[in-house]
């Protein structure tokens, strides 16, 4: 018979694994324990950067022996008979005692029949041959359960009576265990040694000391005094503890799941063979010569007002408070590199995630980034989905494979990342999964581009989150040009942060965008779309709106009649020269108004621009797909700029670009778009034609036109022109409240020519507006902190559950995560799906 340890397997082989043998159990074990390794090593290489206590030697020594036995569980039959395939199967019935299945069937003979589906719940009996009852022991035991999903995440007790009521057959296999008492000591010893003697370990002496350590406590009588305690029916629970999670958080509640989230990662960069941090000392290796590199890339020699600021400003947790286009990125760079972590850096737009992963890594050696990297092994980029889609595991009870686990355990990994911020502020939900999250905060430095006027349930759940990242040694910096004024109520100097607001700035000239004057508007009052209605309506009772009745007529193609055509039309052709940016509320308004653009002899050669010997459409819309999007986007940019030019702001380099042409020369693009271009997009545009939105949005969509300008904006004619009539569509995605007041304020500044203060100045009237005796402002506030209340209490599983609190924190109003779903809102969006049944 051949060594056991040489055929019990972790996983089904595969071509990828075939030739080095990382199916096997002993492999996949020795490489989880280097992944726990390597991430003290990284903490150790940045502890100066550190806030989080828990990153001591407890912390992985416990990490150490957790990933060491979280797999021990798959030493089953029917577990290896379900990674071996069904060759080698056959191969096995012809190879004999030889074999590798005839080995692993010798091993279990008398106890096949023990029918248990999540090895987990076997790898814990294990744990209590080596450990006993101790805190340390509660927390390993916990983070082994439910390092896979199981009904223990939320709806059972995680004690040993409640778990052997579910899998009444643990008790076989503590059968099995005695029995073979010998056999599996020599196993485990064997495994014992085969991980000390690795290459990366066998010099690691707080490794070699954990192992000694287990090898020396190896005893079965736990076990024989807990199969007593089963058969009595007596005090089972008491045998072989765990760490209980409270329904409500406490001071052990975040650091658990830390502790879980970094053996999951450790688990799943070991099964995809990627490394689980980078091997980098951040601060000399990653954000050295920072302020050279923007400085050379701004064409800027002189002090820059950021690093002023933050000679005399810097702190853990900020809020900058500064002018579209006027330098926040590079801010916010360099409070990174001030804070020696990772970064994570949000913008609320997938659009932008491409520009600005350009921006900070550049194309090639010739035009690098503020973080270009040969290796490219620094700077990643997370679209929308990608972190959150990782609880397909979950699905079906179906794990994922390799390739999906190997893409996984890449997310967060570089030291730089560039994400939305529905990746990375919806943990306070506490959906299952949302541990590795957790396991990420201590060691990053987290930047929010554009924090939104998110409705009230939102705001509390991004609020939380923050507050999350706080308690775990995080740094958060907000970037905005508009901040919501209900949001200082949250994010103030109580909460640790400083903020910094460019108004009490002395040096306003430096700083880019400040007193430029720069938007003339003017309010259309009317709609730009009026809802063509549903052809045979049946009586009211039967077309109740609901989330799938809306979702179904956006497939339609006569939604929208372009009531506001004949204003729009004209705009157009009297400013032939001007680039122009229209930016409504939906998808498919979009598509609408570029149809009929399309179809207008004097403005069809506007909407589209040549390429080589292709058409680039001037239509962007959340439902191209992003390598299509970021084409037009990147083709609108070129042809706006034949050359970049810097500024001292901060913005663009000086990087000359190859010119696209339109079709017609003489006359200025006319670009449709969604809210997609609204923040963090850096195009600059003559004139806007725009749905109304609330105030904060719509000064955002203002920031596209007259960007990268010197002078101030000096024509009679307006730049901006707002269509003030409200359809469902726009009160569909936003709150009404808001666009009524906003329309009410924007009255008053007709062709008024407006600076940064005069359009903050805009959001603070919006939300001191009264509405039954309360402001806006207060309406929220109270809203927010009702929600934040609910969000303390754990009892939110991945879907079911989640939908369950949100509801209740909503109130009265009802959360319909298929409407949520539809949001052009990223973050929304992700909520929605989320809070979806399963």
């Amino acid at each position: 018979m051949r060594d056991i340890m040489e055929c019990l397997r972790a996983k089904s082989k595969n071509d990828e694994t075939k030739n080095d043998k990382s199916f096997l159990l002993k492999d996949h074990l020795k490489e989880t324990v280097k992944r726990a390794v390597s991430l003290k090593e990284f903490i150790e290489r940045n502890r100066e950067a550190m806030d989080y206590k828990k990153f001591n030697d407890e912390f992985f020594e416990d990490l150490i022996i957790a990933c060491f036995l979280h797999d021990l569980g798959k030493i089953n039959w029917k577990f290896q008979l379900e990674v071996f395939g069904r060759d080698e199967k056959e191969y096995d019935k012809s190879s004999g005692d030889k074999s590798e299945l005839n080995s692993i069937s010798e091993f279990f003979k008398g106890f096949k029949n023990i029918e248990i589906k999540d090895h987990e719940l076997v790898s814990i009996l294990y744990s209590l041959i080596f450990l006993d009852n101790d805190d340390s022991a509660k927390n390993i035991r916990s983070a082994i359960l439910l390092h896979h999903y199981n009904q223990f995440y939320v709806n059972k007790e995680m004690g040993m009576a409640t778990i052997l009521d579910e899998y009444p057959d643990l008790a076989k296999y503590i059968e099995f265990l005695i029995a073979k008492e010998n056999e599996i000591e020599n196993l485990l010893r064997e495994i014992i040694d085969y991980i000390k003697t690795d290459y990366k370990l066998k010099n690691d002496t707080q490794v070699s000391k954990i192992f000694d350590k287990l090898a020396n406590n190896i005893t079965f009588k736990r076990l024989e005094e807990l199969k007593k305690h089963i058969e009595k029916e007596y005090s089972i629970s008491t045998k072989i503890q765990m760490f209980t999670i409270p329904d409500k958080e406490d001071k052990n509640f975040y650091d658990f799941f830390v502790f879980l989230g970094c053996l999951r990662r450790c688990d799943y960069s070991a099964s995809g063979n990627v490394e689980i941090e980078s091997a980098k000392k951040l601060a000399e290796e990653v954000y050295n010569d920072l302020n050279n590199r923007i400085k050379e890339k701004i064409n800027h020699t002189k002090e820059l007002w950021q690093e002023k600021i933050l000679t005399e400003n810097d702190a853990e947790n900020l809020v900058l408070i500064a002018p579209t286009g006027s330098g926040k990125t590079e801010f916010a760079l360099l409070w990174a590199k001030n804070r020696g972590k990772k970064l994570v850096y949000t913008i609320p737009l997938r659009a932008a995630l491409n520009d600005l992963y350009e921006r900070f890594g550049g194309k090639d050696s010739q035009n690098k980034g503020y973080f270009y990297s040969a290796d490219n092994n620094i700077l990643r980029i997370l679209h929308s989905t990608a972190f959150l889609e990782y609880l397909k595991e979950e699905k079906d009870g179906k794990p994922l494979d390799i390739d999906e686990k190997q893409t996984t355990a890449q997310l967060f990994s570089s030291a730089i990342t560039l994400t939305t911020p529905d990746q990375v502020f919806l943990s306070s939900l506490k959906y299952y999964g949302f541990d590795k999250l957790l396991s990420i905060y201590p060691l990053s430095s987290i930047v929010i581009d554009e924090i939104q006027a998110y409705n009230p349930e939102m705001a509390a759940v991004i609020i939380k989150t923050m507050e999350i990242i706080q308690q775990l040694g995080g740094n958060i910096l907000v970037i905005t040009a508009t901040f919501p004024p209900y949001f200082k109520e949250f994010i103030n100097k109580e909460k640790d942060f400083k903020i910094i607001d460019l108004k009490a700035y002395e040096n306003k000239s430096e700083v880019k965008n400040y007193k430029l004057m720069r938007h003339r508007i003017e309010v259309i009052e009317q709609n730009l779309f009026v809802e063509v209605p549903e052809k045979n309506k049946k009586n009211s009772e039967e077309n109740e709106e609901s989330a799938e009745n809306i979702h179904e007529k956006e497939k339609r193609d006569d939604i929208y009649q372009i009531t506001g055509a004949k204003e729009v039309i004209p705009l157009i052709n009297e400013n032939q020269n001007k680039n122009i940016l229209i930016i409504v509320n939906n998808v498919e308004k979009a598509i609408q108004l570029f149809k009929l653009l399309e179809n207008d002899d004097n403005i069809k050669e506007r909407v589209k621009i040549k390429d080589g010997n292709e058409d680039v459409y001037l239509l962007l819309h959340s439902r191209l797909i992003e390598k299509e999007k970021s084409r037009r986007i990147d083709t609108v940019k070129r042809t706006l700029n034949s050359e970049k030019k810097g500024s001292v702001g901060g913005g663009s380099a000086s990087v000359p670009v190859e010119k696209r042409s339109l079709n017609n020369e003489k006359k200025g693009m006319v670009l449709i778009s969604t809210q997609i271009v609204e923040a963090s997009v850096d195009i600059d545009f003559d004139m806007l034609i725009t749905e109304i939105s609330p105030v904060d949005s719509q000064i955002q969509r203002w920031g596209r036109i007259y960007r990268n300008r010197e002078k101030d904006y000096t024509e009679e004619n307006p730049n901006i022109y707002i269509f003030a009539g409200i359809d469902r569509g726009t009160t569909a995605i936003y709150d009404s409240r808001v666009i009524e007041k906003t329309v009410e304020k924007l009255k008053d500044k007709r062709n008024c020519v407006l600076n940064y203060e005069n359009e903050r100045e805009l959001i603070e009237c919006v939300f001191n507006e009264k509405i039954n005796g309360k402001t806006l402002k207060e309406e929220y506030i109270e809203e927010i902190n009702k929600n934040l209340e609910w969000l303390k209490y754990y009892s939110t599983e991945k879907r079911g559950e989640a939908q369950r609190v949100f509801r209740g924190i909503a109130g009265v109003q009802v959360v319909l995560p298929a409407l949520m779903k539809a949001s052009n809102d990223p973050v929304e969006k992700k909520l929605g799906q989320i809070l979806d049944e399963r």
